[in-house]
């Protein structure tokens, strides 16, 4: 009998076995990419942000890389792992990694 894993992804629960782990954990990530929730595996926490594109050599509404609408900016999107720490007294680790460049509003 395959283990059950559990994860949460805004008010959506997913249940897993380790065979289609690969599978269900992709489409949880997109999910949380997408629409900005929050992924929460038994080991680690998953999230993601956007991050502006800044210039900082310019000054005002000329710092950003504006889309062809002028309603958004470029940003970087970063994908930010929070694993659990693995016992008393050990610390969460936290990785960030660039995941890709979007255009985003900036509220």
């Amino acid at each position: 009998m395959s283990k059950i894993f559990k994860a949460t992804c805004g008010s959506m629960m997913y249940l897993y076995t380790h065979e289609d782990k690969d599978q269900v954990v992709d489409q949880i990530l997109k999910k949380a990419r997408h629409t900005g929730e929050a992924a929460f595996f038994p080991h680690a926490k998953v999230f993601y942000t956007k991050d502006p594109i800044v210039d900082l050599t310019k000054s005002g509404s000329d710092q950003y890389i504006w889309a062809k609408d002028s309603n958004r900016v470029k940003c970087t999107v970063v994908k930010h792992t929070i694993y659990k720490g693995a016992g008393p007294g050990i610390d969460n680790t936290h990785d960030k990694e660039e995941v890709g460049t979007v255009y985003a509003d900036l509220n």
